[in-house]
């Protein structure tokens, strides 16, 4: 149903050793630890998160080198949370009232349940709130939501929980509840797409928890009453990879 593009057999890399193109969603993986320059605070010692590397159309641990099976559920909050409050609240809302932190207990029943990767969805617009076409591509995130989406990952790390990002946008850059550009519209906001996950990938880059990133949740067919088709998505997604 999918095409699925690996790395030749028995290669192995640190960066991107799996590239898996989607219909709707382009993940790749890659590996690497946590860095001191602004970046996630280091996980806590002994937590015992590997890199991987592919053989053939398996995933294999460094550190063990077995095979891995991934099994995981969604950890959502950070996202849209309570949707409805942004009638009356500012777009794009606050922690608390319009987005949540999950709870230290929620990584830990997560992983006594047999999981060992969790999706966390997060809103694209958080992380470059208010942009237009006639400003330039933004050179860093907004410091308190990239903040607070680094925390998950570290929660996550210290239970020793991979993490898959997850931009959970439906092709559109949200500007409030009833207002969004969609990303197929033109090339302005495709390139705010690149530069938004080229700044994600450079400050997840070395953090081992981080398995991989969904670069777009449901990207949407056109619809009725809106203009918005996913035809291109393939190429958007790519590009992005690229």
């Amino acid at each position: 149903l999918f095409p699925l593009l690996l790395n030749p057999p028995n290669s192995k890399t640190k960066t991107m050793p799996v590239r898996l193109t989607l219909t709707g969603i382009v993940l790749v993986l890659l590996f690497g630890g946590f860095n001191s320059n602004g970046n996630s605070e280091a996980r806590e010692s002994g937590t015992d998160l590997s890199y991987f590397h592919t053989v053939g159309r398996d995933i294999v641990s460094d550190s063990t080198a077995e095979k891995v099976v991934f099994r995981g559920v969604n950890l959502n909050g950070l996202e849209f949370g309570v949707w409805e409050n942004f009638t009356d609240n500012p777009y794009p809302g606050e922690e608390g009232t319009n987005y949540f932190r999950p709870r230290e207990k929620d990584f830990e029943n997560i992983k006594d349940s047999g999981f060992n990767v969790i999706r966390v969805p997060f809103e694209w617009a958080r992380l470059v709130t208010g942009w237009k076409p006639s400003d330039p591509l933004p050179t860093e995130l907004d410091p308190e939501y990239l903040g607070l989406l680094g925390d998950v990952v570290d929660m996550a790390g210290q239970n020793e929980l991979y993490v898959i990002l997850d931009m959970h946008d439906f092709l559109k850059y949200w500007c409030s509840k009833g207002d969004y550009k969609c990303v197929d519209d033109g090339d302005a906001h495709q390139q705010l797409l690149i530069r938004t996950w080229k700044l994600l990938a450079e400050h997840f880059s070395e953090n081992t928890a981080v398995l991989g990133y969904d670069i777009m949740n449901e990207p949407v067919r056109q619809e009725e009453e809106e203009n918005c088709s996913s035809c291109n998505w393939h190429v958007i997604a790519q590009s992005v990879v690229d």
